[in-house]
């Protein structure tokens, strides 16, 4: 099943730490919408400005799931966005950076909720999206456990 042309539902749920802890990281049909205008809203303009192709670290996560992924990283908030549906972690394509993507969401207008750049130009781009409802918040995260300070340069 697809959430886009570009983004199956699978690279959506999929997730090696509920593999190895035998967790079903399935989204529930009722967050199945949610995830679906993330990727029709964001993830795909996003992919098709760039025209190359952009994978999902980690996109839906269970409540199973994210309490193991809190418990692993100190810091990280209780109320994600992951375990709603609406959230996505996004690694660049070759010769992109983190940065220069969250640049074309904003310059493209997509809206987004949050989006959290994390660990510039290195990392990965957290960008969510609530139908109806979005902060256009823009945050980084360098590494410290629990700090996102609002904004960066862009």
């Amino acid at each position: 099943m697809l959430l886009t042309k570009n983004f199956p539902l699978a690279e959506f749920e999929f997730s090696h730490t509920a593999l190895m802890h035998g967790i079903d990281n399935n989204i529930p049909p009722e967050m199945f919408v949610r995830a679906r205008d993330l990727a029709r809203e964001i993830m795909q303009p996003l992919r098709d400005f760039v025209d190359s192709p952009i994978s999902v670290s980690s996109g839906y996560r269970s409540p199973e799931l994210d309490r193991i992924l809190k418990n692993k990283h100190q810091g990280w908030i209780s109320h994600s966005q992951h375990t709603k549906g609406e959230a996505a972690d996004l690694r660049p394509p070759f010769g992109w950076t983190n940065i220069e993507l969250a640049q074309v969401i904003i310059n493209l207008g997509l809206p987004f909720d949050q989006m959290i750049v994390e660990l510039p130009n290195r990392g990965w781009l957290h960008v969510s999206h609530r139908s109806g409802r979005n902060r256009r918040e823009v945050r980084t995260w360098l590494g410290e456990p629990g700090v996102y300070p609002l904004g960066i340069v862009l």
